[in-house]
């Protein structure tokens, strides 16, 4: 470690030198040249790091010395300390064209070199620390995305260098918009929210925005979507408002905004609540409810909002064995993809007239209707031949008692489902069903169990 005095003083002369860090001294001595030039190397690496005192005095080649030149000087082999550096988790969309870094470092001037790359393109910036502290935007934007590798390079007032390669960053610029699978009204716990289903980016923050008329946000949510990129949320609703979702990534991306589409009916002339209901598979009470209507009446051009659930193609889920409990357990797993439920409500005694099964439940029929769900229990023979040809002999007593039933119990129809007859039963079969349809009200459903063909 060598330090370099130089200078002039008279030629010839002789210079003693002499540094000292206060408990170790060196001494050395040096001839000027004929133009009183003179240049030596010191060792000092014995000297601590800290305040010198350099002293030299000339002393003539006739003996004469010369008054002694003092000097202070400082020695400092110490490569800068980086305490401290203040970076975003992520290079995104929004921060990648003036990306900050921030950092602190050893008081005094030092002076810094960022590189970053990201494979194939580096892309340098330098800035000088005053005071301990340093700042710096970078543009970014030329990097591809994916990670980004960064180095500081500092330089100190003595000239010492320190390189750190920091932790890498991950570039991200990239984000889809939120898929909305469904969107709409519901009912939860007794009370109306509004259900909204999709699809995101695993772990992004879906934020929902409920906008009133004059365009005042009135709440917000935040939904973590989890790791199958699938969200559901539900969001109580006193009154009706607009909605907006906009989906943010793990890097800070933000999606556009997505509005999503609020089911809804504009009533046309000569329409009736039980018409719509049965159109979209849903029901009465709940559009009453969903639109807070006292009563039956509906004008031309009024728009009501559906359930949610409620769609022109039936979604019917079976429910054949268990209580009332595990029925509405199953409509709750299904997450409203249901509009109708099918349970076995029907049975046939052996004579071929209706038994109504133990199932058969007042409360959870009044339940599916809050949610817009129409209950339409299946009548089945449990594949008992000789108990289907019994019903058919005597259809017009069993088609009563199944219209009476579905009235009494305010049910939305029945689903008919008698197995293993042959095409030997048609007509009667025939006969019964058109007998079905004229028993029951329009605003009720008659269906038919079909299995697939086989044979195609």
């Amino acid at each position: 470690m060598d330090y370099i005095v130089a200078g002039t003083a008279t030629p010839n002369s002789t210079l003693n030198i002499q540094l000292s860090d206060g408990s170790t001294t060196i001494n050395r001595t040096v001839t000027t040249d004929g133009d009183g030039h003179f240049s030596i190397p010191i060792n000092v690496s014995s000297l601590s790091d800290g305040t010198i005192d350099l002293n030299i005095q000339a002393i003539s080649p006739f003996g004469n010395k010369g008054q002694m030149d003092k000097h202070t000087i400082l020695k400092d082999t110490v490569a800068p300390h980086l305490l401290e550096v203040k970076i975003d988790s992520y290079i995104n969309k929004h921060n990648m064209e003036s990306f900050l870094i921030e950092g602190t470092t050893e008081d005094g001037r030092v002076h810094t070199i960022i590189e970053f790359s990201d494979g194939e393109n580096t892309i340098t910036t330098d800035t000088l620390a005053e005071n301990g502290s340093f700042h710096v935007n970078v543009d970014l934007s030329s990097l591809k995305d994916g990670p980004i590798a960064m180095t500081l390079i500092q330089t100190d007032e003595a000239g010492n260098k320190r390189t750190t390669e920091m932790k890498t960053i991950e570039k991200d610029t990239a984000i889809s918009n939120p898929v909305v699978n469904r969107s709409g009204y519901a009912f939860s716990s007794g009370a109306i929210v509004y259900n909204l289903v999709g699809t995101g980016e695993p772990f992004s923050i879906i934020t929902v925005h409920l906008v009133d008329e004059n365009g005042n946000v009135i709440k917000e949510i935040n939904h973590e979507v989890g790791l199958n990129g699938v969200y559901h949320i539900d969001i109580p609703m006193d009154e009706a408002y607009s909605v907006s979702i906009i989906q943010t990534d793990h890097a800070g991306n933000e999606s556009e905004i997505i509005s999503p589409v609020t089911l809804s009916h504009t009533v046309e002339s000569g329409e009736n609540l039980s018409l719509i209901a049965k159109h979209y598979n849903t029901t009465v009470e709940a559009i009453k409810r969903l639109n807070r209507l006292n009563g039956d009446t509906i004008y031309p051009n009024q728009q009501l909002y559906l359930p949610v659930s409620a769609s022109a193609t039936v979604n019917l889920g079976y429910m054949y064995f268990g209580d009332v409990k595990s029925f509405t357990n199953q409509v709750l797993r299904t997450e409203r993809s249901f509009n109708i439920v099918s349970p076995s409500y029907f049975d046939l005694n052996q004579d071929g007239s209706l038994r109504l099964t133990h199932l058969v439940d007042a409360q959870f029929v009044e339940n599916m209707h809050q949610q817009g769900i129409r209950v339409v229990p299946f009548l089945s023979n449990h594949w008992d031949r000789e108990v289907g040809r019994a019903m058919l002999n005597n259809y017009e007593a069993t088609a009563q008692q199944i219209a009476d039933a579905v009235m009494k119990y305010n049910l939305d129809g029945v689903n008919v489902d008698i197995e293993n007859i042959t095409h030997d039963d048609r007509e009667q079969f025939t006969a019964f069903v058109k007998l079905l349809r004229e028993l029951l009200p329009t605003s009720k459903e008659v269906s038919v169990a079909v299995a697939a063909n086989p044979n195609g």
